[in-house]
């Protein structure tokens, strides 16, 4: 998710995934990366992390909240790491959407997924932080939820807000760069597998060279 999407002002629903901290009881969510606390009971206010004075998000910086869009990938992701517990945030204010996702000016819980996580712990948070709770591991099952109450934007939504054009630059770009990793892997193995050619065969000739010297000593 990039800084050039267009701002929203409505409330919006994504995927997103969190760490949880505290002692037994008192447990909170954080981010999953930055380790910000979310607080119980009301809204996540966003800052610019990067110092500056503009309000979150900014059309030309990081800033903002982040939360993905309901797709089978995204919500395989959010629940793919031990540790986490995925769900679905509310987000209201400014929010700049992405091809994946959008960054949003403020946000909170609005649904907590068991997932991998001891079920008792998820639903100690989903009444603190007063979400609902989605009983089931399966990302199929985050998907349902969404699709039933309406949730998230979808793929031909997202990309009326963007533009054809830009998701159709944006999809070549990543191409490009699919491109230049797979030829860089490529090589890579090349090198690596002329070295350990060159190296058996260093060996090889190592070991003809000693077995002549034991000939030539026995005779």
């Amino acid at each position: 998710m990039s800084g050039d999407g267009p701002l929203l002002a409505s409330a919006l629903y994504g995927l997103r995934a969190w760490a949880v901290t505290g002692e037994p009881g008192d447990e909170e969510l954080v981010g999953a990366h930055a380790a910000v606390p979310w607080p119980p009971g009301c809204w996540l206010e966003a800052i610019c992390s990067k110092g500056r004075t503009h309000a979150a998000p900014d059309h030309d910086c990081t800033c903002g909240i982040y939360a993905l869009h309901p797709r089978p990938q995204t919500a395989r992701r959010v629940l793919a790491v031990r540790g986490r517990i995925g769900g679905i945030v509310a987000a209201t204010g400014a929010v700049e959407v992405h091809e994946q996702g959008f960054r949003a000016q403020r946000a909170r819980p609005y649904a907590l997924m068991i997932g991998r996580r001891n079920p008792a712990l998820v639903r100690r948070l989903a009444v603190r932080y007063g979400a609902e709770l989605i009983d089931a591991s399966d990302p199929k099952e985050l998907l349902a939820f969404c699709d039933a109450r309406d949730l998230g934007l979808q793929e031909d939504v997202v990309r009326s807000l963007i533009g054809a054009e830009e998701l159709d630059r944006l999809h070549s770009e990543r191409l490009k760069q699919a491109h230049v990793a797979v030829a860089r892997i490529t090589a890579f193995a090349a090198v690596t597998s002329a070295i350990v050619r060159a190296s058996r065969a260093g060996a090889t000739n190592s070991s003809r060279g000693d077995t002549n010297c034991d000939r030539h000593s026995d005779r």
